[in-house]
């Protein structure tokens, strides 16, 4: 197992990182089998085999690194809902994520390595009404409060203004569509979400 081979008595800088690199549902085998279309019975299966892995692994989490298994634990629920096309299941848990999130200390690097507001966002926008498309620009916008500038949630941001013409002019959606722009303008890949893992299928 990856806790005992690796080890809680490392420097928090690493452990914890590594830790929530491994925990989180949002990249590597868990996201890819979730995303490779339409998810099958197969792909859902393992996925819920990888929740009930971080199942086992709480006994063995020591008090630092329980809100990452929190974080974990919902993040992976929000994903399976969203995969078996649960919507409300799916916002609650990625909503509670960020609840859990955004109650932690600074520190640097972030012990969760990315934001679940911005995941949170995109299940939002994918509510397709007005309400859900002005819950998505309040939570883009407090991912960018807390990490300026940043071209995910510029793009979430700006995708929410423009399902909501009556709020925003077209000045105002073109003022954001170029920090968008110059924020991402020297990544390699367009800038097509704000997270992967909770694109419609």
């Amino acid at each position: 197992m990856w806790l005992r081979a690796k080890g809680f008595k490392r420097t928090k800088g690493k452990s914890l990182w590594g830790f929530s690199s491994w925990a989180s549902p949002l990249g590597g085998y868990r996201a890819a089998l979730l995303r490779a279309g339409t998810p099958s019975g197969a792909a859902l299966a393992a996925a819920a085999a990888e929740y009930a892995a971080l199942q086992a692994v709480a006994p063995q989490v020591g008090s630092a690194y329980a809100p990452l298994l929190r974080v974990a634990n919902l993040s992976t629920l929000s994903a399976i809902a969203h995969a078996r096309g649960e919507a409300a299941a799916a916002l609650e848990a990625a909503a509670a994520a960020v609840q859990e999130q955004t109650s932690w200390a600074y520190d640097e690097p972030p012990d969760w390595h990315m934001p679940m507001r911005q995941c949170l966002g995109r299940l939002q926008l994918q509510g397709n009404t007005s309400a859900s498309y002005a819950a998505a620009e309040a939570t883009y916008l407090a991912d960018l409060a807390q990490f300026p500038e940043n071209g995910w949630s510029l793009w979430g941001l700006l995708q929410s203004m423009r399902a909501q013409p009556a709020a925003h002019s077209p000045a105002e959606c073109a003022a954001v569509a170029r920090r968008a722009q110059q924020a991402w303008a020297e990544a390699d890949v367009p800038l097509a979400s704000s997270c992967l893992a909770f694109d419609p299928f």
